[in-house]
């Protein structure tokens, strides 16, 4: 044996290895070998008082399942809001960055002028091009909500 298992059987009074006393928060002296460290006094006495007591827990248990039915409930409604919030205003940011996107569209169709686009062939096809990809989006954005002002 080492020193330090020495010392441990040292400090044991001899005579109470199988029997140990212990003090609750009360102070009250508890049997340790009493099952759920429960002293012997505070158990029911009569039928009366253990269906009394067993009423008392079984009331005590409701209350609780009632607590946490509520608070299911409860979650469920956050996420139910949280997830329509999301769906209605998750892509409000991408509707604003592409109105940037309609906007210069707008701008890149104004800055060609009318003779230009009737003379040259291949920058009337690029006006039409441009033409349609705005009306693409401006229709995609009225899908989701989004107005021309």
């Amino acid at each position: 044996m080492n020193d330090d298992s020495k010392q441990e059987e040292s400090e044991t009074p001899e005579g109470s290895e199988g029997a140990e006393n212990v003090v609750d928060m009360d102070g009250a002296s508890v049997d340790a070998a009493a099952p759920d460290g429960e002293a012997a006094e505070s158990e029911p006495v009569t039928p009366e008082e253990k269906i009394a007591a067993l009423e008392a827990e079984l009331e005590a248990g409701r209350e609780q399942l009632l607590r946490q039915l509520a608070e299911t409930e409860n979650v469920r409604r956050r996420a139910k809001r949280e997830r329509e919030d999301t769906i209605r205003y998750g892509a409000s940011a991408l509707a604003k960055d592409l109105l940037n996107v309609a906007d210069n569209l707008q701008r890149a169709l104004q800055s060609v002028p009318a003779e230009a686009r009737e003379s040259d062939e291949t920058l009337k096809n690029l006006v039409i091009g441009v033409e349609l990809t705005e009306k693409e989006l401006l229709t995609a954005l009225q899908k989701q909500g989004v107005e021309k002002i």
